[in-house]
C-alpha cells in the first residue's frame, strides 16, 4: 500500500503522545527490574497457546487513522491469518467494523474514549445508539487511560461506567461492559483502581481492563514481579472479585526510534513471552496486541511504531511470533 493511504494528519480526541510516554520505565521501577532482562533466555518461553477466542487486535482508541477500504480490508485478512477472533475499534471507525466483519473477526470490543466533559448519560446514550449501529459488538469498554486525564478521579469515572453499563443491559444484556483499561503513569494506577472498587466497580463491570506495557524489558518478569499486572489481579482478588477476569485491553512493545523503544526481535519475543505466560493464567480475559500496522512518524516517534506490520503492510518478526503462540 502507498504511504498516502494512511493520513497521520487526520486525528480526533486528545493528544496520545505521553501516553506511553514513561512506560517501560515506571514499569521497571515498579517490578524492581533492570534493563538487563531483556536477556531472558528463550527457553524461558512457555510451550502453552493462548486461544484465539480470546485474542484480537486494537485500534488507536483517542486518533483515526484514514484507511482506504483495501487497506483495511488487507489489514484484516493478516490480522485473521495470525489468528485473531476480536478487534477493539470506536464507534465510528467503520472501514475498520465493515473489513473485519468481511474477514472473518466475529467479535468487536467498541472502546468508548470520552472526554470528561461529556456527560455519563450522554455517554450511555451513544453506547446504544453505537449498538443499534454495530450489531457485531459484543463487548465494550469504558474509556481509555482515565488515570492519565489530569484531575479525572476514579470517583467520576465510576460515574460514566455505571451509566454506561445499566444502559447497555437494558437493550442487550448478552454484551458485556468492562473498566477501561489503567495504564502506568499519571495517576497512580494501583490507587486509581483501588478507589474504583471503593465506588462500585465489583458490582458494575463484567471484567476489568489493564493496559500492562513492559518495554523495553520482556513481560515474564514484570508479569509475575510487582509489575501493573500483578498489581492490578492482586488488587482484584482484595476486592474480592478474583471471579472476574483481568483483560489486556492494548499491549505491545514500539519500535520507534526513543530509548525506550525497541528492536523488531524483541517486539517478536514480547508477544511470544506474555501469550505463552498468559495462556496459563486462569484469571486471563481477552487480550488485545497494540496495533496492527504502524502510523509512522507523523504520530510520533514512539507512537507510530507499535504495528505487528509496518506502515506499508510488510511484517515484522512479530506477526510471525503471533501466529506461533496462538491456538486455532
Amino acid at each position: 500500500m502507498g504511504r498516502s493511504e494512511i493520513d497521520d494528519s487526520g486525528v480526533r480526541g486528545r493528544s496520545t503522545l505521553g501516553r506511553r510516554e514513561f512506560l517501560g520505565r515506571s514499569v521497571l521501577v515498579g517490578a524492581g527490574v533492570a534493563t538487563g532482562a531483556l536477556a531472558i533466555p528463550a527457553a524461558a518461553h512457555a510451550a502453552a497457546l493462548f486461544p484465539s477466542s480470546r485474542f484480537g487486535f486494537a485500534a488507536d482508541g483517542n486518533r483515526t487513522p484514514r484507511f482506504s477500504a483495501a487497506t483495511a480490508n488487507r489489514m484484516m485478512d493478516l490480522v485473521t491469518g495470525v489468528g485473531a477472533s476480536w478487534y477493539r475499534f470506536t464507534f465510528g471507525q467503520d472501514v475498520l467494523y465493515d473489513a473485519g466483519r468481511a474477514a472473518g473477526i466475529s467479535n468487536f470490543l467498541a472502546c468508548m474514549v470520552f472526554d470528561p466533559s461529556q456527560s455519563p448519560a450522554s455517554l450511555a446514550a451513544s453506547a446504544v445508539a453505537g449498538l443499534r449501529r454495530y450489531p457485531a459488538v459484543t463487548a465494550i469498554e469504558v474509556g481509555n487511560e482515565p488515570n492519565l486525564i489530569p484531575g479525572f478521579s476514579a470517583p467520576s469515572y465510576m460515574r460514566y461506567l455505571i451509566a454506561v453499563r445499566a444502559a447497555v443491559k437494558s437493550v442487550n444484556p448478552s454484551v458485556s461492559v468492562g473498566s477501561a483499561g489503567l495504564a502506568n503513569g499519571g495517576a497512580d494506577a494501583g490507587a486509581y483502581l483501588r478507589s474504583m472498587y471503593d465506588h462500585g466497580l465489583a458490582a458494575n463491570s463484567d471484567w476489568v481492563g489493564v493496559h500492562p506495557y513492559t518495554y523495553p524489558a520482556l513481560p515474564r518478569a514484570a508479569f509475575t514481579g510487582g509489575g501493573l499486572l500483578p498489581s492490578s489481579r492482586a488488587i482484584m482478588v482484595r476486592a474480592g472479585d478474583s471471579g472476574k477476569k483481568l483483560w489486556l485491553t492494548e499491549f505491545g512493545a514500539s519500535t520507534g526510534i526513543t530509548p525506550d523503544s525497541v528492536s523488531r526481535d524483541v517486539q517478536a519475543r514480547t508477544y511470544s513471552d506474555a501469550l505463552g505466560y498468559l495462556a496459563q493464567q486462569s484469571w486471563c480475559g481477552t487480550v488485545f496486541a497494540y496495533e496492527p500496522f504502524d502510523q509512522g512518524a507523523g504520530v510520533g516517534p514512539r507512537e507510530g511504531f507499535f504495528g505487528v506490520w509496518d506502515q506499508f503492510g510488510n511484517p515484522k518478526p512479530a506477526a510471525a511470533a503471533i501466529r506461533a503462540a496462538i491456538a486455532r
